[in-house]
């Protein structure tokens, strides 16, 4: 007896069931800050290594520049995204 040949699903199918698993689990997550806090981490600390790789700074001022490397990311973030729209016109 031969196995039922199986029907693959459209890119479309995979995504809506992706997004459909992912609310599952993001449902049954208890502690969401908990859940993310490894991938918080590292991208914070991806700006602290980018201000100061050498580790030479003072904590507080490596934070701060950061936090302003952090901001300027995030605003050029939102640049593309504003010209992006824009192209869509």
């Amino acid at each position: 007896m031969s196995e039922p040949r199986k029907q693959s699903m459209s890119a479309s199918q995979r995504r809506r069931r992706a997004r459909i698993a992912a609310h599952v689990s993001w449902a049954n997550t208890p502690d969401r800050r908990k859940r993310t806090s490894a991938g918080t981490k590292a991208f914070c600390d991806r700006f602290e290594q980018q201000v100061d790789p050498q580790r030479v700074l003072p904590d507080a001022v490596r934070q701060q520049r950061a936090t302003h490397a952090r901001k300027a990311y995030m605003l050029a973030l939102a640049e593309k995204s504003v010209q992006a729209r824009r192209r869509k016109k």
